[in-house]
């Protein structure tokens, strides 16, 4: 209950099929430091772990984490590091999430994330970035996925299902590139932004695409269907493209406000409430 269950500190370990665990516990300990911590520059190779609650990876480490089942993990990668987490089950609900920082440049690849938010979270001048691919983010997270304070992200093939908001970029730069939405609230909202959102499917929800506060995004060959209010949204101040998109279906595909300076291409767009 109290403590590290396993601290790798530097070098090369192999660890497989351990199960970090709190028999008879049901929800996470609240004075547990942690489960698995990794630092001092460690290159493990971490698989067919079970293990929850606090996890951590800093101190310039790259380790490998696959094939783990992360039950309501708390998952801090900061100071540097570097690790790549694949095709891992993370489920989790409240506090659980994992957060980058610190300099940190983490590859999430493939893995299965319900309940459990990511954030990529920056100070200007350190560096702060990620690559998230082919991942299903679900289950209604408030944000399935952010990006913020001068963090960059390239966000790519993954899939956002029933969250609040499925991606949210505010104040940093990402490329979100060939990703499936479908049931979001909101799929994405870029706020004070200078992203790329291109080539992505988008259906349902309330609103496709949000465009906000300041930023210049560039909104490219997008599919956005059926929304319940919204297919774009461009709120005053400020200056996105939009070029060569598809937006049908929705009550209003395409609304732009009279005080933004919109760069609007070629683009598909139905009637308002039309279907395509």
């Amino acid at each position: 209950g109290k403590g590290v269950a396993m601290l790798v500190h530097g070098g090369a370990p192999t660890i497989e099929g351990v199960m970090l665990g709190h028999e008879g516990t049901p929800s996470p300990v609240v004075n547990l430091v942690g489960s698995l911590f990794i630092d001092g520059g460690s290159t493990a190779s971490i698989s067919e772990v079970s293990a929850g609650v606090r996890l951590r990876v800093a101190g310039d480490s790259a380790p490998t984490i696959s094939a783990s089942e992360l039950t309501f993990p708390h998952l801090v990668i900061q100071d540097g590091s570097a690790p790549v987490i694949v095709g891992n089950e993370f489920n989790g609900y409240d506090t659980s999430g994992v957060v980058v920082t610190g300099g940190a440049n983490a590859t999430l690849r493939d893995n299965d994330l319900t309940w459990v938010p990511v954030e990529i979270v920056g100070e200007e001048g350190e560096g702060t970035s990620a690559t998230i691919e082919g991942n299903r983010l679900s289950a209604g997270q408030a944000v399935a996925l952010s990006i913020r304070e001068s963090a960059t992200a390239t966000v790519s093939g993954n899939r956002f299902t029933g969250n609040m908001q499925g991606v949210r970029v505010r104040n940093a730069g990402a490329e979100v590139r060939d990703n499936e939405f479908v049931g979001n609230d909101t799929a994405v909202l870029l706020t004070d932004a200078e992203a790329t959102l291109a080539d992505n499917t988008i259906r349902g929800g309330d609103t496709g695409v949000s465009v906000t506060r300041s930023g210049g995004p560039l909104i490219s060959g997008n599919l956005i269907e059926d929304a319940v209010e919204r297919g774009i949204y461009v709120a005053g101040g400020t200056n996105p493209t939009i070029e060569g998109n598809t937006v049908c279906g929705s009550a209003q595909n395409l609304v732009i406000d009279a005080e933004a300076d919109a760069d609007v291409g070629e683009n598909d767009i139905c009637p308002d409430g039309a279907a395509a």
